[in-house]
């Protein structure tokens, strides 16, 4: 019972504390799992929405992301939750035009999936999103839940699908990905790797 009530008190400031914080309690919970899980925790800074605040985007290796964290009054706050779009498989981002953010993951690697969020003040706003299962496109108007079943879609052609892609411009520069365990060190770019 006080192990539970510890780890829920550590939950509870795990976003209230600041970056350095959330970035060393993620640290030491993938210490539990060795030194490679350690090695392989990412963040990157950014300023998502415009507003002169850099959201933290942690993750995996490359653009992978699993929330953002923002920062109001001197303290950081969850500014999204993409728990519930993993499933099987990790989301990739990529930082578009107009404060778009798309996340993109494989499936089996028999599906494509691309989400796309405004990032607005306080959070992220759904617009869209786009299914490739085989050789068929969906469109999915309405925000993924937990039941990939229950998701919303309409079929869509080729080149409706490639329209809606194209509409979002990716940023010529990307965020840069540092490890965690290097968090308050100058950023260096991470060579490229498969």
């Amino acid at each position: 019972a006080a192990y539970e009530a510890e780890r829920a008190a550590a939950d509870e400031n795990l976003y209230t504390k600041g970056y350095e914080q959330y970035i060393q309690q993620e640290l030491d919970r993938a210490a539990e799992h060795g030194t490679r899980t350690r090695d392989g925790l990412f963040y990157s800074l950014y300023d998502l929405n415009g507003d002169g605040v850099m959201e933290l985007l942690p993750g995996g290796k490359g653009s992978s992301v699993v929330e953002i964290l923002s920062m109001r009054d001197g303290e950081s706050y969850q500014y999204a939750d993409f728990r519930k779009f993993i499933f099987l498989s990790d989301l990739y981002f990529t930082v578009c035009e107009n404060h778009v953010l798309e996340l993109e993951k494989t499936k089996d690697n028999i599906a494509e999936i691309r989400y796309y969020f405004r990032a607005e003040a306080d959070g992220l706003t759904y617009l869209e999103g786009l299914e490739k299962v085989e050789d068929s496109w969906y469109s999915l108007p309405v925000s993924p839940v937990e039941d990939p079943k229950t998701e919303v879609q309409t079929a869509i052609t080729e080149q409706q699908a490639q329209a809606i892609i194209a509409s979002y411009i990716p940023l010529e520069t990307q965020p840069e990905r540092q490890q965690m365990k290097r968090y308050g060190e100058p950023v260096k770019p991470i060579p490229w790797t498969d």
